[in-house]
């Protein structure tokens, strides 16, 4: 009787050992086809080269249009003696790069990358009512989502400092209109075509500045 169960003891801590070695293999030896056809992907985009970091191809007829959205977070201050204004938001972007478009048959469905911003070309995008040099500065390396149509969302945090004309006279009753008013620092309306996708806040929150080409709204997905 006590061989039987040692045997049985025997057999069950051999299957124990063998179900053990089978989940260190599946551990120690993931499937790595996906992470192999990202690392091509980023190879054949040649992303964070020259190549991807000039402008993408356009032309007077056919700017390049860059999508602006603004989702407040927090209005931090209303200085009335300097007529500022800080708040602090995301800022959405959104543009097209034909350059970077692929099949994602081709590389196991994928069909979106994260990417590190300065491995992009980027719009110059400016609080062009800022109240300090360094407004628009403070983004950080955001990464941003690139999908294979080419499509390129990027929604960095930013802290706005803005001026904000106050009129006192009727205080503690005064209402403020501010604006915030964005552009291109470089590129006129034949070159960058901005169109406001989002405002999530009152009305006039967003200013197109120095865009002479009609504006308008376009989603990316």
């Amino acid at each position: 009787m006590k061989t039987k169960h040692l045997v049985a003891f025997v057999i069950l801590l051999l299957f124990t050992i063998i179900n053990a070695m089978d989940l260190n293999r599946e551990r120690h030896f993931p499937d790595t086809s996906k992470h192999d056809a990202e690392y091509r992907l980023w190879n054949n985009l040649k992303l964070g080269r020259n190549t991807t970091l000039v402008m993408p191809p356009h032309n007077d007829t056919s700017p390049i249009t860059v999508i602006i959205g603004l989702h407040l977070l927090l209005l931090r201050d209303m200085d009335i003696a300097q007529q500022t204004m800080t708040s602090e938001a995301y800022l959405q972007l959104g543009w097209t790069d034909s350059r970077l478009q692929w099949d994602p048959l081709k590389y196991e469905n994928i069909t979106t990358i994260r990417v590190p911003n300065h491995r992009l070309w980027q719009p110059d995008i400016k609080l062009y009512n800022s109240a300090k040099a360094e407004a628009m500065d403070a983004m950080g390396n955001v990464y941003a989502m690139l999908y294979s149509e080419g499509d390129i969302w990027w929604v960095p945090p930013v802290t706005l400092y803005s001026t904000c004309p106050m009129d006192i006279k009727h205080y503690p009753y005064d209402v403020h209109d501010c604006n915030i008013t964005f552009g291109s620092w470089t590129s006129n309306g034949y070159h960058i075509d901005l169109a406001v996708r989002e405002v999530s806040a009152t009305h006039n929150v967003i200013d197109i500045l120095g865009h002479p080409r009609n504006i308008h709204s376009q989603d990316i997905h």
